[in-house]
């Protein structure tokens, strides 16, 4: 997956080395139809690679758009799996579109890696029976033995899944979920006197959705809900670590803390903690097992 640039490089790479490419995913970037930039020679191999194009619609005007469709048709025009999905809400940053690139190339690593326990390093084919199709700049995929038109003319989607997936990125620009996030763990807590009681934890990652925060649970109560405030500059779905304009991290290494001080907790009081992990979009995880703080007076019982 690779980003203006990024998407040029990813596309190059692609003519160049075509058996080592799964898949790719170009976000408004291609190296066609720029005259100062040298043209590789696109094999006839390349054209086997499964690729989707994506782009906002407030560039249209502009040659990263442009490019990205174009590339996009001509993968088709030769028959190859090429699909292209408009996002309604962006112009060149690349807004929401992990949450379509992520279960795209899935599907293709599915078809394409080989079998487990396989001696073979070679990709296989890509799998056409269960493509959708849906006509270019459209928002409804059909079944591809379904479809009425020219096929060489009409987007390409993996399977059923992703196609579902791709009708609603390309009308909403972001993709639903509602499978909880994995819950934190290795919740320590530690007391500091008078300045409070220090929580701090650990969590995994959400490959669907991304970690947009934490809720602080005290006697099972929400006691702050982390990052304290949206981060500036949010280009997508806020995540806890903040979202650049090309999908990078954000935050500098300190911002990534998982670390909360309950100023409000007395020496000597008992309390329990747990974390929940919430998504970005906005499913909760399970608690991790409550941590207690003794009382003093149970401490000296």
């Amino acid at each position: 997956m690779g980003h203006s640039g990024g998407g040029i490089w990813s596309d190059v790479m692609t003519a160049l080395h075509p058996d080592r490419v799964a898949a790719v995913f170009l976000r408004s970037g291609s190296f066609l139809n720029r005259p100062n930039f040298p043209q590789p020679e696109t094999p006839a191999a390349a054209y086997a690679v499964p690729v989707m194009g994506n782009a906002g619609i407030k560039e249209q005007e502009r040659g990263a758009w442009i490019n990205t469709l174009a590339r996009t048709r001509e993968y088709r025009s030769k028959a190859g799996p090429a699909g292209f999905a408009p996002d309604p809400r962006t112009g060149h940053e690349t807004g929401d579109s992990r949450y379509l690139a992520i279960p795209f190339i899935d599907a293709c690593l599915a078809m394409r890696l080989p079998a487990k326990g396989s001696t073979s390093q070679n990709l296989k084919p890509v799998d056409m029976s269960k493509a959708w199709l849906a006509p270019f700049l459209s928002q409804t995929a059909v079944p591809a033995s379904s479809y009425k038109g020219n096929p060489q003319d009409a987007a390409w989607l993996p399977n059923e899944q992703v196609a579902r997936i791709w009708m609603e990125y390309v009308k909403n620009a972001t993709v639903a979920d509602v499978t909880p996030p994995p819950p934190p763990f290795n919740v320590r807590v530690n007391p500091r006197g008078n300045a409070g009681n220090e929580i701090t934890w650990d969590a995994e990652p959400d490959f669907e959705s991304g970690i947009g925060g934490f809720f602080v649970m005290r006697d099972n109560r929400a006691l702050v809900r982390l990052p304290t405030m949206t981060p500036l500059g949010v280009y997508g779905r806020p995540l806890f670590q903040g979202l650049s304009y090309h999908d990078t991290p954000e935050g500098p290494p300190a911002a990534l803390e998982m670390r909360y001080v309950d100023v409000s907790a007395k020496p000597g009081e008992k309390h329990t903690y747990s974390i929940l992990t919430i998504n970005s979009a906005g499913v909760v995880s399970d608690p991790f097992a409550a941590v207690v703080i003794p009382s003093a007076e149970s401490v000296k019982e």
